[in-house]
């Protein structure tokens, strides 16, 4: 399993935005960690929405922090089945495309022990950067959808998957450079608290 983050590292390497890189179409997507799992739900049912922007990121990490440990636990399961399949789907692409030819510097496999659960508990600290199993992309879009989601329900009038879809979408069609910026606030604030009055004056959406 290692070794397969290694592929996808070395492979996402090539360039500094996802986008740019030209991946085959089955490339696997990395799975979101057990709280972005959490957030996104948050996110759907719009349970947040009477928080501003800022307070919504704490307002969440404060609601994760103490969840009943035996609701936690079916985020982390779901987490756990999201890294297996992405392990079977890693192998199936690599067969798939030998002539990638990427040889990564062989570890330790990595288990998925109570330690690395324990650490996946703490949002606030915690850093996307270091997770090798947490996609920065879909991290970066839950900080945008959660930060955004009043404003599109009133612009659009929508509701939960409908407007789910309608912020990705959004986010997915930004330049390069405003996806950028999500990512780096996702990187140091772990999108918890990320400064969303810097981001207006910067001009994303």
């Amino acid at each position: 399993m290692e070794q397969d983050i290694d592929l996808i590292d070395a492979l996402l390497k090539r360039a500094k935005d996802r986008r740019r890189l030209d991946l085959p179409s089955d490339f696997p997507k990395k799975p979101i960690s057990a709280y972005n799992i959490f957030l996104s739900k948050v996110i759907k049912n719009g349970s947040l929405l009477e928080y501003d922007s800022k307070d919504r990121f704490v307002q969440a990490a404060r609601i994760w922090k103490g969840l009943d440990p035996a609701k936690k636990e079916k985020f982390f399961k779901k987490y756990r089945l999201a890294v297996e399949k992405h392990d079977v789907q890693m192998e199936e692409f690599k067969a798939a495309h030998p002539e990638l030819n990427i040889r990564p510097t062989p570890k330790s496999k990595r288990k998925l022990d109570a330690k690395t659960v324990r650490n996946e508990q703490q949002p606030s600290t915690s850093h996307p950067s270091t997770s090798k199993h947490v996609d920065l992309h879909e991290a970066s879009f839950q900080c945008f959808a959660l930060a955004k989601q009043d404003k599109y329900a009133e612009k659009y009038n929508l509701r939960g998957e409908d407007l789910m879809k309608k912020l990705r979408r959004k986010f997915d069609r930004m330049s390069a450079d405003k996806q950028q910026k999500w990512h780096d606030f996702v990187t140091k604030e772990n999108c918890i608290d990320c400064p969303m009055s810097s981001i207006k004056r910067d001009g994303a959406a």
